[in-house]
């Protein structure tokens, strides 16, 4: 909750039109979990639009948490708040953390 909390608030409920929801998203329920972990080593971005040209940007933790850490913390949101997906393994962070894509930092 000290990484994410700030932001998407112990419900996981996010705030609408400014940070996503965790409960239910898509995103973190995902069979495929490299996208979740991508996002959480390397940050995300709200896009921005004539309606809401506001940037938005979740800083990565790739300098902050090990494998290890970042496991516990995708395992966490996939159960959280009703979210019923399967765990993390430090292995699977490790791979994608090894293989950043060109938007990757």
């Amino acid at each position: 909750m000290d990484n994410c909390g700030a932001c998407h608030f112990a419900d996981g409920r996010g705030a609408p039109e400014v940070f996503p929801a965790l409960k239910g998203n898509s995103a973190v329920i995902a069979k495929q979990t490299g996208g979740l972990i991508h996002t959480i080593l390397y940050d995300a971005e709200m896009l921005s639009t004539s309606k809401r040209p506001m940037k938005l940007r979740m800083s990565g933790f790739a300098d902050r948490l090990s494998d290890k850490e970042v496991a516990e913390l995708a395992t966490f949101l996939r159960g959280a708040w009703g979210n019923d997906a399967g765990p993390v393994t430090a292995t699977q962070v490790a791979s994608e953390r090894s293989t950043p894509t060109e938007a990757s930092h």
